[in-house]
């Protein structure tokens, strides 16, 4: 079978996967009952919760966080929620984890602030949980608690800006002592063997392990899903045939040769965002340059107006003045997200066009 597009590692593998898996609200409960404090599980009801979206993060945070975010309440609560569980993917340490879990709370509340204004007494923040899901190649040393990085001060308050967060760390876990549904020890046993090297090795048996959800509706997905991830981080010289191989380990070959042939169209379409996240980067960080070497205040939103029109030169190639100079006074983060958004979807210059109207 011939290769019908070239391999390269696509952007963050690691994350495309976390987030494909648990972003289903049964593989998220079943990720918290069998691997988060459970005085603290036994708590919540698992069976409200419910996705949400991302949308009140701003672009700069959404690019550090895993941004996979559910609601729930607590058992014997109210309908209304009471908790959200903010799920946060790391296959690296980061020393300054803790901070960024405040920086993602505050931006929630202050979301919830921007569409009611809360009556005398009235309690409208959720209880936020931080759950960490950690797979590096070193079991995890950094500090947990924002409190750890914050000078005390003898005699006044402790425990400043401290939020729960709770560390899942594979890194220092046998592969055997992964638990959970089919599709979740695959998920969670892909990710630990991509940090550890060993993914090429233990493909086949993920594999075999992914398996035993067959009857699943979304088992052709969860197959996809772990075969991009297996081709982007090892990058085999074969390309799609060594995708076949695999996958011919659970399933006749003509099926593992059909499946790759959708492989293929994914991995174009995965390259082409990858290209367009580089150029809106670029465009973000030009953007940024010029508005501090101008002294302006506002060079973010300049940035992100850059990064409209680059994705847009590097779609269509050119770009109307028209729409430039549209882009280009506005000043509006909201706005210049929804635009980003537009210029990496719209089929033409003429669709783009027609928002800025």
């Amino acid at each position: 079978m011939r290769n019908p597009v070239d391999i390269s590692p696509l952007a963050q593998p690691h994350d495309r996967l976390a987030r494909h898996f648990l972003a289903s609200p049964d593989l998220a409960a079943d990720f918290l009952r069998n691997y988060v404090d459970r005085a603290v599980i036994e708590k919540i009801d698992l069976d409200r919760l419910r996705l949400e979206s991302p949308a009140n993060v701003s672009a700069t945070l959404a690019e550090r966080l895993g941004d996979i975010r559910f609601s729930t309440g607590f058992k014997g609560g109210g309908r209304g929620t009471e908790v959200f569980i903010f799920v946060e993917h790391q296959s690296r340490p980061d020393r300054i984890l803790s901070l960024r879990v405040v920086e993602y709370v505050i931006l929630d509340f202050r979301a919830r602030l921007g569409k009611e204004i809360p009556r005398e007494g009235e309690k409208i923040f959720p209880y936020p949980l931080a759950i960490v899901l950690y797979h590096g190649e070193r079991p995890w040393k950094e500090p947990l608690r924002i409190w750890d990085m914050i000078h005390s001060v003898p005699g006044l308050p402790g425990g400043l800006l401290d939020i729960p967060i709770y560390l899942v760390d594979l890194a220092d876990s046998p592969a055997g002592e992964i638990k959970g549904k089919p599709a979740l020890r695959a998920l969670l046993s892909a990710l630990r063997a991509g940090s550890h090297r060993e993914l090429e090795a233990r493909m086949e048996d993920i594999l075999r392990m992914l398996a035993g959800d067959r009857e699943d509706l979304r088992f052709p997905d969860w197959l996809q899903a772990l075969s991009l991830y297996y081709l982007s981080l090892e990058n085999p010289p074969d390309g799609l045939e060594a995708a076949t191989r695999k996958l011919a380990a659970i399933m006749p070959v003509k099926e593992a040769e059909k499946m790759t042939t959708s492989l293929a169209e994914k991995l174009v379409l995965q390259g082409e965002e990858r290209g367009l996240e580089r150029g809106l980067e670029r465009g973000r960080a030009e953007g940024r340059a010029e508005g501090e070497a101008k002294g302006e205040a506002k060079g973010e939103a300049k940035g992100e107006a850059k990064g409209v029109i680059l994705v847009l030169r590097t779609r269509f190639d050119s770009v109307p003045e028209k729409i430039r100079e549209r882009v280009g006074t506005c000043s509006d983060p909201g706005q210049l997200e929804a635009w980003i958004r537009l210029a990496a979807s719209c089929r033409s210059l003429e669709e783009f066009g027609q928002s800025l109207e």
